[in-house]
């Protein structure tokens, strides 16, 4: 049976089930959908000192007080992504007409239909998918959310700050001590100065995702060429066995850390295409943390009352004029760092 190009509910449904495009700074992460009942959420985000437990006397009376993990919890709206594709008459007609260029039987002429279809809802999709991508990206990169568009603007904070690696900074420039760009530059002496800033935070710093530039200075440089090629790894060589079409590539491990390359592009509210992680910048996480994808109902008026929908994506079919049919896709997302301890962004070439 085709997908009714007219009918919300059939499109919504299948627009959920495409399978989304590759999302794998997601699921090294670990990204944890949490679907909400409203799009006004309470943002909380908890930080802990590194302890152990103290030792009392044999003759103590009362057990050591601790000091609790510190939460801070802001009031948030998820942001709202809205966009349309639009289908003339002769477009429509086009449609129907495809089936039965390319089969016979009915169920050929349906599955031909359904193929178009789905393409043009893959196409919706991504731009949705892909804008989640940017906003994860751009909070592990800066600490925070910002979107500025001529008719919508706000800055939404991940509790991140900006301060030296002495003072618990999470957003750090290191590349005045040590420029990375240096192919004989100490780039192990740092990543140690890093993984012992996390354990000092009680974090174990497990993954790096690196910028262009910065990966390109990490393969270049001498000590870490040496320590990959004990790893065997080839370090700056085309991998056949690899799926070349990954933004996420993995360089190897060093000191205990994976690193990764992340090349993915996308335009900018003015237009300009751009890297979603700054290309200068290593950022250094601990994934076992927390990390959610908060998503929240999308609301419309139907026979006089407000309906919430819980779908992931909610998909409008709507006639104009009886001359053009818009496909109108809502969906409202915002990826939050729960742990801001969790995430060093150090700017690591100058």
């Amino acid at each position: 049976m085709a997908i009714s190009i007219y009918d919300s509910r059939s499109l919504t449904a299948a627009v959920n089930k495409i399978k989304p495009p590759n999302t794998q700074i997601f699921d090294i992460f670990n990204v944890q959908k949490e679907v909400h009942a409203t799009d006004i959420i309470d943002w909380e985000t908890i930080s802990e000192e590194s302890r152990v437990a103290q030792f009392v006397s044999r003759e103590a009376t009362e057990p050591k007080g601790i000091k609790r993990p510190t939460r801070t919890v802001n009031t948030i709206r998820i942001p709202r992504t809205w966009e349309a594709m639009t289908f003339t008459a002769q477009k429509l007609k086009d449609y129907t007409e495809l089936g039965n260029i390319y089969g016979a039987s009915q169920q050929e002429i349906d599955a031909a239909i359904n193929n178009r279809v789905l393409s043009d809802l893959d196409s919706l999709q991504n731009r949705a998918i892909r804008r989640r991508v940017q906003m994860f990206a751009e909070t592990l990169d800066t600490g925070k959310v910002v979107i500025a568009q001529d008719d919508y603007e706000a800055t939404i904070e991940s509790g991140m700050v900006t301060d030296t690696l002495a003072n618990g900074g999470h957003i750090v420039d290191l590349s005045g001590s040590i420029d990375w760009a240096s192919t004989t530059a100490n780039i192990d002496q740092q990543i140690y100065q890093i993984k012992q800033a996390f354990t000092k935070r009680g974090k174990s710093v497990r993954v790096c995702i690196l910028g262009a530039s910065a990966a390109v200075s990490f393969l270049a440089n001498e000590k870490v060429r040496k320590v990959l090629d004990n790893n065997n790894i080839q370090a700056g060589r085309l991998n056949i066995n690899s799926a070349q079409e990954s933004t996420l590539i993995p360089l190897g491990t060093f000191y205990g850390v994976q690193f990764y390359e992340y090349s993915e592009m996308y335009k900018n509210d003015s237009g300009v295409i751009v890297p979603m992680i700054n290309d200068k910048r290593a950022i250094f996480a601990d994934n076992t943390a927390e990390f959610k994808m908060h998503v929240a109902p999308v609301h419309r008026i139907e026979n006089g009352k407000v309906v919430s929908y819980q779908s992931e994506f909610y998909l409008d079919s709507i006639e104009k004029k009886k001359q053009i049919l818009t496909w109108e896709l809502e969906q409202k997302s915002l990826p939050q760092i729960k742990d801001p301890d969790s995430i060093i962004s150090a700017k690591v070439v100058a």
